[in-house]
C-alpha cells in the first residue's frame, strides 16, 4: 500500500482505510435515514434516531477532519481562525436542533435535499474560545442562510478572518457550497479523492 503524502506532510493511514471507513459511514447514514422516515413512529422515536445520526457523523468529522495529518500540522480543520487558543470543532452548518424542529442539515438529509456526501463533506471550522462563546443560543443549530454559511458567525458578531486549510482567507459573506468543494475538499488529499470517487459518481 503506497504512502499518502502532502507535500512534507506524512500521513500514517493510508487512503485504502479512509476509503472503507468512509463506506461504513455511508452505509450507515442512509440506513438511519430510512428508519427516520418510517411514518409508523413519532417524535420521540425520530430524537433518538436524529441524536444517534449526530454521535455518528460527530465521529466521522473526529477521524476525518481533526486527526487529519494536514489540519494536525497546520492547527486547523477545514477551515480556522488564525487563533489556536483552543480545539473548538464547530459545524459551520450545523447538523440541527435534537429537538422536533426541522432545522440544519440533517434535515435537509432526511428530505432528500442534500446527499449524503454533501451532508459528510459539511464544512467544519476550528474555532477559538471568544468565537465559541458567541456562537451560542439559536445560533449553535441554526442558519438562516445555509447557502452563505459563514454569514452565521457575521450575524453572531464575528468580523474574521476565516481561512482555509490551504491558508486562503474567505469572505464570509459570499462563500458558498460550491466555493467549498472546489477550493477546500477536492483539492486535498484524501477528502478530495473520497468526494470525487462517491460524491460525483
Amino acid at each position: 500500500m503506497s504512502e499518502l503524502n502532502y507535500e512534507d506532510i506524512k500521513y500514517s493511514r493510508n487512503l485504502d482505510t479512509y476509503e472503507q471507513k468512509y463506506i461504513a459511514v455511508r452505509m450507515i447514514l442512509e440506513q438511519n435515514k430510512l428508519l427516520y422516515n418510517n411514518p409508523y413512529f413519532g417524535d420521540a422515536y425520530k430524537q433518538e434516531i436524529k441524536w444517534n445520526m449526530s454521535q455518528q457523523i460527530r465521529r466521522f468529522g473526529q477521524y476525518f477532519f481533526e486527526e487529519d495529518a494536514i489540519a494536525k500540522t497546520k492547527e486547523t480543520y477545514m477551515y480556522g481562525t488564525d487563533i489556536v487558543n483552543s480545539k473548538g470543532f464547530e459545524h459551520v452548518t450545523p447538523l440541527g436542533s435534537d429537538k422536533s424542529e426541522e432545522t440544519g442539515r440533517l434535515n435537509q438529509f432526511f428530505k432528500n435535499e442534500i446527499t449524503v456526501d454533501e451532508l459528510l463533506f459539511s464544512p467544519v471550522c476550528r474555532v477559538h474560545k471568544e468565537l465559541d462563546e458567541i456562537l451560542r443560543g439559536k445560533l449553535v443549530y441554526l442558519n438562516e442562510d445555509p447557502l452563505h454559511f459563514f454569514n452565521r458567525y457575521v450575524n453572531a458578531g464575528y468580523s474574521g478572518p476565516v481561512r482555509t486549510w490551504k491558508g486562503d482567507n474567505i469572505d464570509m459573506e459570499t462563500w458558498d457550497f460550491n466555493d467549498h468543494i472546489s477550493q477546500v475538499i477536492k483539492p486535498h488529499p484524501v477528502w478530495g479523492s473520497l468526494w470525487k470517487k462517491f460524491a460525483m459518481r
